[in-house]
């Protein structure tokens, strides 16, 4: 069996948003999540009633399962999974604990249905820096599972529509209203996603999409190495994952400059 472990918020916090942050399973009971639905950033919330049917392979990511107070159902759950060989523990105080630290919450309710791959999101076929961006946004703060879906721009609001799936459109963010800075932010704020090195991030990113990089300084480096992988990636699925670890490079730039 693998050993057990727990993580406090605050360094769970620090791990969110990059790739060596943990699985997050939800395992609160009905009561508890109807009183407050809202879910750490990336969470999946699975039912400790049905453990048998967790489909978790073992890998070398960890997983931290967290309940409502991080007591009985959070400790069964982390053991379930450590019977598999995964390496799992515990988020200490579990939700409560989290929310009291004033940490980050995504509302269940804007998150799209999740299926059996993980979420879907569609994207307009070589679409900008914005819509790639909210890509990894979703990727490390909202499903790191998440499907995206690479469609002809006219057709992206139809496919998301029939399949189900989450849009980067401006006017579907952020509750309705059309965002006057970047999809990037009005994504950051349909998920409550307000924290200051996101910010920064969206500060580079908004400058970029509305053409006017000179307006922040990082972000003209920033528009040239996307250009440049844009004009090397002619795959919409190779440019995303190729850009993926350059905005893990940002944001890990964004956290440093956050703890100065």
């Amino acid at each position: 069996m693998t050993q057990f472990y727990s993580y406090s918020p605050d360094y769970l916090w620090s791990l969110i948003g990059t790739p060596s942050s943990p699985t997050l399973i939800d395992v609160r009971i009905d009561e508890d999540f109807d009183q407050d639905p809202r879910l750490l950033p990336a969470a999946v919330r699975l039912s400790h009633m049905q453990m048998e049917h967790w489909t978790l392979a073992p890998s070398e990511k960890q997983v931290l399962v967290y309940c409502e107070k991080g007591l009985k159902l959070s400790e069964g759950g982390a053991a379930w999974l450590r019977l598999s060989g995964i390496k799992a523990g515990i988020l200490q105080g579990g939700f409560q604990n989290w929310r009291a630290c004033g940490f980050s919450l995504v509302p269940a309710a804007e998150i799209p249905e999740r299926f059996e791959s993980g979420t879907r999101w569609v994207l307009p076929q070589r679409g900008g820096v914005g819509h790639i961006a909210c890509a990894w946004l979703v990727r490390r703060f909202i499903d790191e599972d998440a499907v995206f879906l690479f469609v002809g721009e006219e057709q992206t609001d139809a496919v998301a529509e029939r399949y189900q799936a989450g849009s980067f459109d401006q006017k579907r963010l952020d509750g309705g209203v059309e965002a006057t800075t970047g999809r990037f932010s009005a994504l950051m704020a349909t998920f409550k996603l307000q924290t200051s090195a996101l910010q920064k991030l969206a500060g580079i990113i908004d400058a970029i999409e509305r053409a006017e990089p000179q307006q922040v300084p990082e972000a003209i480096g920033f528009c040239a190495l996307l250009e440049g992988l844009s004009h090397m990636c002619h795959d919409d699925l190779k440019q995303l994952e190729a850009q993926m670890p350059f905005y893990d490079a940002l944001y890990h730039w964004a956290q440093e400059q956050e703890d100065e």
